[in-house]
């Protein structure tokens, strides 16, 4: 699971287009999705926190999750998973006594699915220094 990239080489009967690349991108997902991969802060003053919201939840119909857990995995950050009908929403917060400078985390959302593996979402941002 994850990213996954390459080209195509097409090739045509025209000679002056022998040949054309197109770039391939896509995402393979299991059956925990999150609304985005990678999420910021975004530039937060110092001495104050900040949270934010990704939404969560099964890919596909008739899929159960069952508990679905998040974890920081550097704890430079809190998560935690709230209900929210048939979805979750993971809240990432950023702690107010967070030091100034560059902040990167990855949460990790987890599932009772057996054989699942977490799904991550990358986490940057930036603490700004004291009278900035």
């Amino acid at each position: 699971m994850g990213s996954v990239g390459g080209t195509a080489i097409l090739r045509t009967d025209d000679p002056e287009h022998a040949r054309l690349v197109a770039p391939i991108q896509a995402f393979v997902s299991g059956k925990v999705w999150v609304d985005r991969r990678r999420a910021t802060l975004g530039m937060v003053p110092f001495g104050k926190g900040r949270e934010i919201a990704v939404g969560c939840k099964a890919f596909g119909e008739g899929v159960d999750l069952g508990t679905v857990t998040a974890k920081a995995r550097g704890g430079r950050l809190e998560a935690k998973v709230v209900p929210s009908g048939k979805e979750w929403v993971v809240l990432i917060r950023l702690p107010a006594s967070t030091p100034a400078g560059r902040v990167e985390d990855v949460v990790e959302v987890s599932s009772s699915v057996p054989g699942e593996p977490p799904a991550e979402i990358a986490v940057t941002g930036q603490v700004l220094a004291s009278g900035s």
